[in-house]
């Protein structure tokens, strides 16, 4: 499954001018509630015809757990969309079972990755001149890799 994350959606409803974004209708009035950005902060606004309230301050958190608790990649992807964030790359897949639970290994261990391939928290600059290597590890079924492999043409479950 792809994990979007809340710097993600941050930077792109910036970027995109994005000031609201719907959740749901209300159930009795059927007025739009949503995130609603100010600056760099996002809100719940909950107020609808039938009740009325001053949008809460939440943290950014809580629209990537909005995003990734869809059912599926196309309903993430499409959830994505309506923060701006359009440009998602496939997750990165094990060549052996279709999993996308890999790591990458720094120096002698191995670090969660995100959908790209790539270091998702900057662990490198935390580590004592640590270099993410070629080296990746299957957390399903335990296959180990290296980026510089040839691909098999047989295809991948997935």
């Amino acid at each position: 499954m792809l994990k979007i994350t809340a710097i993600q959606l941050k930077e792109a409803m910036i970027e995109a001018g994005i000031s609201f974004v719907p959740i749901r209708p209300c159930s009795i009035c059927e007025e739009i509630m949503g995130f609603v950005r100010r600056s760099d902060m996002l809100f719940i606004d909950s107020s609808c015809g039938c009740a009325s309230s001053q949008p809460r301050r939440v943290p950014w958190l809580c629209a990537e757990e909005f995003v990734n608790e869809q059912k599926d990649n196309d309903a993430i992807r499409a959830a994505a969309a309506r923060f701006g964030l359009t440009d998602i790359p496939e997750p990165i897949k094990c060549p052996q079972c279709g999993s996308n639970s890999v790591s990458g290994r720094y120096a002698a261990f191995w670090a969660p990755l995100d959908a790209n391939g790539e270091d998702p928290a900057d662990f490198h600059s935390h580590a004592s001149s640590a270099e993410l290597t070629d080296d990746r590890h299957c957390g399903a079924c335990d296959h180990s890799w290296s980026l510089d492999d040839e691909v098999s043409d047989v295809p991948v479950p997935v």
